[in-house]
């Protein structure tokens, strides 16, 4: 769940699902701002965008469903030239590429970002927090409202921690956009996470031989709810308080699961 700050309703703070979050903010803005604690899930939530548009279930993020294009960017890894400037958005996306073995020619990025074939754009940028040194997160913000400018029906979602957004630091976007923070798990959301979380990781074993695939997949199922329940419980006990403050945050409660 996500919590809308710069508010969509006048004199109202709205909660809202990632899927409404993205749908509400692309109907008036390019821009989103996604702040969160460390291991509140903001890269899964990029992953999860990116899946959509992949798997072609753009239409949860667009009020359309044109193709969408989808581009990931650590920002920890943005590039300087020699004047100690950062490159153009399409130069980065290529030498992003081209050290991971899969050379593609800024060129090719320019023409994709001003929807060349009238595909969207969605360009994901993660981790503004992790540009260690102050000034080069500044110009870092002043990069990402450039991109914006730049290319101008492209759409944005940036993630940081919010110690590493601080307008008293001169660290802030001066594009328009939405800002929301990601909020812990409730206790329903803890176990719906969970019950998920065990469910794929039990169907990932290999089926036994003197079993059906169907008749394997249920009794998984039913092992993992049954895993699901044990946990629930066992974090809702009153001297296990601390571990179920714990548990609010995904990271955590990952972790949990793997461990039990």
């Amino acid at each position: 769940m996500l919590k809308n700050s710069e508010l969509l309703i006048e004199d109202e703070v709205q909660n809202y699902s990632p899927d409404q979050l993205i749908r509400r903010t692309f109907l008036h803005y390019r821009l989103l701002l996604v702040i969160g604690d460390p291991g509140s899930g903001k890269s899964t939530l990029l992953k999860y965008y990116a899946l959509c548009c992949l798997q072609n279930k753009q239409d949860r993020l667009f009020h359309d469903s044109v193709s969408v294009r989808v581009f990931y960017l650590p920002l920890r890894e943005l590039t300087l030239d020699d004047s100690k400037q950062y490159l153009t958005l399409p130069e980065q996306l290529s030498h992003w590429s081209t050290a991971r073995a899969n050379a593609i020619n800024a060129n090719v990025f320019e023409q994709w970002l001003r929807n060349t074939g009238g595909a969207k754009s969605l360009v994901l940028l993660d981790g503004l927090d992790e540009i260690s040194d102050l000034e080069l997160r500044k110009a870092a913000c002043n990069w990402i409202d450039k991109q914006h400018t730049g290319f101008p029906e492209t759409y944005f979602v940036v993630t940081t921690r919010l110690s590493g957004y601080r307008k008293t630091e001169g660290v802030e976007l001066a594009a328009d956009h939405i800002r929301a923070d990601v909020m812990d798990f409730t206790a329903a959301q803890q176990e719906e996470f969970l019950s998920k979380w065990l469910s794929a990781a039990f169907l990932r074993e290999l089926c036994p031989v003197d079993l059906t695939p169907e008749v394997w997949a249920e009794k998984q199922k039913q092992e993992a709810e049954e895993k699901t329940r044990t946990i629930v419980e066992y974090l809702g006990k009153t001297e296990n308080r601390g571990l179920r403050q714990l548990a609010a945050m995904p990271m955590m409660l990952q972790i949990m699961a793997i461990l039990w």
